[in-house]
């Protein structure tokens, strides 16, 4: 069937382009790699398959690549084998890139297997995918990108696109791939992102929703002042070991893989909080420091209260030599995060 093609600059017209790649691909790199893991681990299908109770048939195929391997599947087998999943989609994009790629793999980054009943770990992966999509959903609004201007781009209908990214349906890995491509954001990062918003959202089933009016401009919070914004910024650096200097500079790089230029003029006007800074530069800062998106653009007491407290723990551990904390992904409030922070600050040196 005859289709047009939307590029970011052109229309090109095509009878034999398939729309799916380099997606498609990627997907079957996946399985490759996941396959390739488990071997490793001396995981047999049919273990896994009891593991995450599917049948053991369903599992070879999507392993094997004859039927498409869903991203829920893919993240609850990550975590009950201890493979932290942004390092497999890693490692696959790497298998994708090369010429031999069945001969292609790497060392992954290592977790503690889950201990999560098979029903639990089916519902943070449909936690997981809901926060894809609500992940790919900022990402395009903070690029001034719609949904229909994505979908076209990619050569989809628009109401598919809307379907996937709005979680309506459930959004394939290969259609994710390929917005990632289009917008230069790497897949693994936004695994990460999607997996840090469960850990922030523990219990708020309404935080896709949130996140969906956020992306069209209709935050149920308040926007941040300029004011705010450079206190929370401040905070940010002082949380992260940073001065302005080297704040600038992590955000500055950043930002530059972004195609997006952030001078030390306009960088000193934020901290200052005389300027709203552009949303684009908020993107990069977010990114540079490692603070989720809503930190840094809505005025939400639970988030901010969060944020601060993991990002002080995480400092004061790492100053103790502490490694491996599993406070992160955990329901505990953030009085309770910064309790623990004050126990390690107290433990000898």
């Amino acid at each position: 069937m005859e289709q047009y093609i939307y590029t970011p600059n052109d229309v090109k017209y095509s009878s034999d382009v398939n729309v799916d790649e380099p997606g498609a691909s990627f997907a079957e790199a996946l399985a490759a790699e996941q396959k390739w893991q488990l071997r490793g681990l001396s995981i047999s299908g049919s273990a896994l398959a009891g593991m995450l109770q599917i049948g053991t048939r369903t599992l070879t195929q999507w392993l094997n690549g004859r039927n498409k391997i869903p991203f829920a599947f893919v993240y609850s087998a990550c975590l009950v084998t201890g493979i932290k999943p942004s390092s497999l989609f890693k490692l696959a994009e790497r298998r994708l890139k090369k010429s031999e790629p069945s001969l292609v793999s790497g060392n992954l980054e290592r977790t503690e297997p889950s201990t999560l009943t098979p029903d639990e770990l089916r519902t943070r992966g449909v936690r997981f995918i809901q926060c894809i999509s609500a992940e790919l959903r900022t990402q395009l609004a903070a690029r001034d990108i719609s949904v229909r201007q994505i979908a076209l781009r990619l050569g989809k209908a628009p109401a598919v696109a809307g379907e996937w990214l709005s979680g309506k349906k459930v959004i394939p890995v290969h259609f994710a791939y390929n917005v990632c491509k289009a917008i230069d954001l790497p897949i693994a990062e936004l695994v990460d992102r999607a997996e840090a918003r469960i850990d922030l959202y523990p219990e708020d089933d309404d935080e896709v929703v949130r996140t969906e009016t956020f992306s069209r401009g209709e935050s149920p919070c308040s926007a941040l002042s300029s004011n705010e914004t450079s206190r929370r910024l401040r905070a940010l650096l002082e949380l992260k070991g940073m001065d302005e200097g080297s704040g600038y500079e992590a955000v500055r790089d950043r930002a530059m893989k972004r195609r997006v230029t952030i001078d030390r003029a306009e960088w000193d006007t934020v901290l200052e909080g005389t300027t709203a800074p552009d949303r684009k530069v908020i993107v990069a800062i977010a990114d540079a420091l490692g603070a989720p998106l809503d930190y840094l653009t809505v005025d939400d007491e639970e988030v901010t209260a969060r944020v601060e407290a993991e990002a002080a723990l995480a400092r004061v551990a790492a100053k103790a030599g502490v490694k491996n904390i599993a406070a992160r992904g955990t329901r505990l409030s953030a009085e309770t995060l910064r309790e623990i922070a004050n126990l390690i600050g107290r433990l000898p040196k």
